[in-house]
């Protein structure tokens, strides 16, 4: 996966997929699964997605309880509440 990193807690491991896309479909979530699927070592994926999750997609991810996602608006509200800083590029 491109921009893919690996979280590592004291108690999980996470897979964090990042995709700048207007709109990420349905495929992103089952290849994010079969990737957290085909490691038990790992515990959730998490998508992390510029713009926005199609309804299947969000159907998905909700359906398999070792996915999550955060879409481009609430990724603006937690920068914005986090105040963190931004450079122009």
């Amino acid at each position: 996966f491109p921009y893919t990193t690996l979280f590592r807690s004291s108690t999980e491991r996470i897979v964090i997929q990042c995709k700048r896309k207007n709109q990420v479909g349905v495929e992103v979530a089952r290849e994010l699964l079969g990737a957290v699927s085909a490691n038990p070592q790992i515990s959730k994926g998490f998508l992390v997605v510029s713009g926005t999750l199609s309804q299947a997609s969000k159907d998905f991810m909700s359906e398999h309880g070792r996915l999550a996602f955060l879409d481009g608006v609430e990724l603006a509200r937690r920068i914005i509440e986090l105040k963190i800083p931004l450079k122009d590029s």
